[in-house]
């Protein structure tokens, strides 16, 4: 097998997997949730605090400033 049909075949695989995931986080209720940094951006270092879900690890929002404040006490 060539390098060109692994990458091609590798590149689907990554793709339905990303259609299931985003099938599931659609269905998913949001119960519970907690502050988390992420990467917003794959190609930078650069993360931000989030509302992420706990069960499907879809990002919710964007804290409030009163929220931020709260998390950094503990």
């Amino acid at each position: 097998m060539g390098t060109r049909t692994k990458i091609q075949r590798l590149f689907n695989q990554k793709q339905q997997a990303e259609k299931e995931i985003k099938k599931l986080q659609d269905c998913c209720s949001h119960k519970e949730s907690h502050l988390r940094f992420i990467y917003p951006n794959p190609l930078s270092q650069l993360t931000s605090l989030r509302w992420v879900c706990d069960e499907c690890q879809v990002v919710l929002r964007i804290p409030t400033e009163k929220e931020r404040k709260e998390w950094l006490k503990k």
